[in-house]
């Protein structure tokens, strides 16, 4: 789930080139890292798109991500590979239950240290318990299983395929629903995020900002933080 999770949220990747010198009026580093935060761990790209100026989060998600696909593509393309297939409404539901437990996290963005070409800001997490998810799938998949008929269970364990297809879909179902009730912990986790100064396409506009100078760092230390 945790690999999966992420994988729908997307890898941040910038198009842009390392810049050399400074510009004045830059959006201060914590307001950007916090932003950014938002669009990898919560699918919302609001506050980057309106700290940055992007006319839209089509353009944030082009320019910032190296899948500009939104939840529910990913969504869909997770279980049609596993060979469920849900309705679209069944995809924004599972999409809104999985998003009301992501965008219950509290956290906060500091600059702790600062010079003219490098700044670094501490990210405070309070994540979700992956010992709490796993228990959830626990529960869920013996709930579902009392549900089902004497025949249904028959079919299932003689391997029908619609049988199958049937219990899975159910079972995610319920599975996000339950998700999307959870709490994050009380516990919290830090995350160091140097920042450097990037020039960045904003809707066609080249601007300079301060970005992670490790992406690929800042995205796997921002999953191991959301679910621990």
């Amino acid at each position: 789930m945790k690999k999966k999770l992420f994988s729908l949220a997307a890898v941040l990747i910038l198009s842009c080139m390392l810049l050399a010198g400074c510009q004045s009026e830059m959006v201060p580093a914590d307001q950007v890292t916090g932003a950014l935060f938002e669009l990898v761990a919560m699918d919302d790209a609001s506050a980057i798109q309106e700290l940055l100026g992007f006319e839209s989060e089509e353009d944030v998600r082009s320019s910032l991500m190296e899948d500009s696909s939104d939840l529910v593509s990913g969504l869909e393309e997770m279980f049609t590979g596993a060979g469920i297939t849900f309705t679209q409404d069944e995809l924004d539901e599972m999409k809104g239950s999985l998003l009301a437990m992501l965008r219950k996290m509290p956290y906060t963005a500091e600059i702790t240290s600062e010079d003219s070409d490098q700044t670094v800001v501490t990210l405070t997490i309070n994540g979700f318990s992956m010992a709490e998810m796993s228990e959830i799938a626990v529960n869920v998949q013996q709930d579902v299983v009392a549900s089902l008929s004497e025949e249904d269970q028959m079919l299932i364990a003689s391997g029908d395929e619609q049988a199958v297809s049937d219990f899975m879909r159910q079972y995610m179902k319920d599975y996000m629903t339950a998700v999307g009730e959870m709490e994050p912990m009380e516990e919290t986790t830090e995350v160091t995020v140097t920042c450097e100064k990037f020039r960045v396409d904003v809707s066609g506009e080249e601007k300079v900002v301060w970005m992670p100078a490790d992406v690929d760092q800042f995205s796997a230390d921002v999953e191991a933080a959301v679910l621990q």
